[in-house]
């Protein structure tokens, strides 16, 4: 059966048209973050970190049976606590931790940030958080190829989905493992503040960048450091882990991290909260993130973020 060439005729007048519509015209948004170009090194080092993983959890199992045993006799609950969290590319897997707060934490006030004297927080608990040392049994996610040594921190699947929509450029973090230390961790104490949030994602995007195993040996001394007690950005400056205010300010301009409001008074060492009632009091955002140089001056006002877990 033949097709009348009227038919064919329409046919491709039909065809001709469509082709003929205008495409969409892609543009880049001046204000577009360069993508992220993460180091060789990250990718090089993971069969290596699994093994060394291996190791360091034969040596430190004794330790982590001891502290899981001295959680369980001094809170009720179980020792070890078990959260969802992002890792590589935004896989979802199930982060270890020695458990530092009471069994019912997140039942009496969902899910928040821990703030400095949180109630919520047991004795022991304080001491390991202080120590970082209920971070160990994330050996096991080590060996299981879901962290790393040194990496941006996991955070829960519905903080990074609000934190994406707050913080430009913190789906950044997602582009290498994530780590039990980092250049964060060392230089910073626990999240309170989208302030301290924007320095992190500096810092993590800068390890991400310029990942070497010089640089990681630098921040497991550090970290080592704060485990005996040293203040956060006494460790990092003794191994040369600091970032120079000029290095920071740079990454927040060119990545839109929104931290360069850079002209307040620089306090060494520490920033002094101004929205405490107690004038003595000071924030828990430090004022050093990551390389070589010396503080940074209080980057962009504190602003609360609230129903935040660490």
């Amino acid at each position: 059966m033949s097709i009348p060439p009227s038919l064919t005729h329409q046919g491709d007048n039909l065809v001709s048209a469509i082709t003929d519509l205008p495409r969409p015209i892609k543009v880049d948004s001046p204000s577009r973050r360069p993508p992220i170009q993460p180091s060789s090194y990250l990718g090089r080092k993971r069969a290596v970190v699994r093994v060394l993983g291996a190791i360091a959890g034969a040596l430190l199992a004794p330790l982590i049976v001891l502290l899981v045993i001295l959680v369980r006799l001094t809170s009720p609950g179980p020792g070890l606590y078990r959260q969802c969290r992002l890792g590589l590319n935004g896989r979802e897997f199930t982060i270890f931790k020695l458990r530092s707060m009471r069994n019912d934490a997140e039942k009496l006030s969902g899910p928040v940030w821990a703030k400095r004297q949180d109630a919520r927080v047991t004795p022991l608990g304080r001491l390991l958080r202080f120590t970082h040392l209920d971070e160990l049994p994330q050996i096991i996610n080590v060996v299981r190829g879901e962290m790393d040594f040194v990496g941006p921190r996991p955070e829960r699947p519905e903080i990074v989905a609000d934190l994406v929509g707050q913080v430009p450029g913190y789906e950044d973090r997602l582009a290498a493992l994530p780590g039990i230390t980092g250049v964060a961790q060392v230089n910073l104490p626990p999240d309170e503040t989208l302030d301290c949030v924007r320095k992190k994602v500096a810092a993590d995007r800068y390890y991400i960048e310029k990942a070497s195993l010089w640089l990681d040996l630098r921040l497991a001394a550090a970290t080592f450091l704060r485990v005996l007690g040293i203040r956060y950005e006494k460790g990092a400056w003794l191994l040369g882990v600091l970032i120079t205010p000029a290095q920071l300010l740079e990454a927040a301009e060119q990545h839109d991290l929104s931290c360069s409001e850079i002209n307040r008074p620089h306090f060494p060492n520490v920033l002094r909260d101004e929205s405490l009632e107690d004038t003595q009091s000071f924030s828990t955002c430090s004022d050093t993130v990551v390389e070589d140089g010396l503080g940074v001056p209080e980057l962009s006002a504190q602003v609360a973020m609230p129903r935040q877990p660490r």
